[in-house]
């Protein structure tokens, strides 16, 4: 996937989040790799756990159940990390109808002042002791948590929603412009037998029209709606040579319900009319030598957003 991430802002937003709550947040991209922390560097606690390769291995397989569970569920996960403390893992979701995760944002390291600081510590203990030589200094490092109400947690979790919400508007977070092509591309390949409307492909897109003619022509050199109308044209094509198929319902399966429009539009895109095409080739078993394509006209299509193509 072809992401953009506004470091530079998002950490912004993070530093702000740590002023006011003490925790650090950190962003990973869909492949789970970290991108951005703040601070930059794990707490003393965290740190002592991750210099050993075992808590270490433990830490990545924790952050790894937060990604997959959100991944699953579309929805913020709260767990506890091996060692006994809190961690929520939100997913940065598309909104658009794939809801595609973009990312994830973690918050960690959270202590639960409902319960005894001592009980919390006899978990760590019984949950490191097996791998951590300095335990004193590990019950140093925790006593320096920040113990966090549960109802704190959860405002932290509606903030960290609305940033997330600020980070996708402000398109501090968004695929990369090159991408865009890639993904109409595969759009139009996938829905090319069926009605296409421009506007449909640009509003599944989550962009508008213009700018996915503008796409097109970067990329192809023309409209994308008479990028489309040549895929079709070479679908049919290939649908010509089979003679199973008679050419009313090759225009079905290209797309265009209704023949004379097919017809038309072929012979303005080929030079001749799909009949033609067809006994040229059974006739003489290779594909007739067809136009420029880049030198016919179609200005008698109507190639509008709101048209079919």
């Amino acid at each position: 996937m072809n992401l953009f991430f506004e470091l530079n802002e998002i950490q912004k937003i993070f530093k702000d989040i740590y002023l006011i709550t003490g925790h650090q947040c950190a962003l990973f991209d869909p492949e789970y790799h970290v991108l951005l922390r703040y601070p930059t560097q794990a707490n003393p606690f965290c740190q002592h756990i991750q210099s050993t390769a075992v808590g270490k291995s433990k830490c990545e397989a924790c952050d790894m159940y937060g990604f997959r569970h959100a991944k699953m569920t579309g929805k913020l996960c709260v767990y506890q990390c091996h060692a006994g403390l809190i961690e929520v893992c939100v997913p940065i979701k598309s909104g658009q109808r794939n809801d595609e995760i973009l990312g994830y944002v973690v918050l960690g390291h959270l202590l639960d002042d409902q319960t005894s600081l001592g009980s919390q510590w006899n978990t760590v203990y019984e949950n490191c002791r097996h791998f951590i030589r300095d335990m004193s200094a590990l019950n140093h490092q925790f006593f320096q948590l920040i113990p966090t109400s549960r109802s704190c947690i959860s405002a932290m979790c509606d903030i960290l929603q609305i940033c997330i919400e600020h980070l996708l508007l402000q398109k501090l977070i968004q695929r990369n412009r090159d991408d865009l092509w890639q993904r109409a591309q595969t759009y139009i390949d996938e829905n090319l037998r069926e009605k296409l409307l421009v506007s449909d492909i640009a509003r599944e897109l989550s962009v508008s029209v213009s700018t996915l003619n503008r796409c097109a022509e970067k990329n192809v050199g023309m409209a994308i709606g008479k990028f489309i109308l040549q895929k079709r044209i070479v679908l049919a094509c290939k649908y010509l040579k089979d003679p199973k198929y008679n050419i009313s319902e090759i225009a079905g399966n290209c797309g265009i319900s209704d023949y004379n429009y097919f017809s038309r539009v072929f012979k303005l895109k080929t030079g001749m009319t799909p009949r033609e095409y067809r006994a040229v080739f059974l006739r003489s078993g290779n594909v007739p030598e067809l136009p420029d394509p880049d030198k016919l006209t179609l200005s008698a299509v109507n190639l509008t957003g709101g048209e079919q193509i």
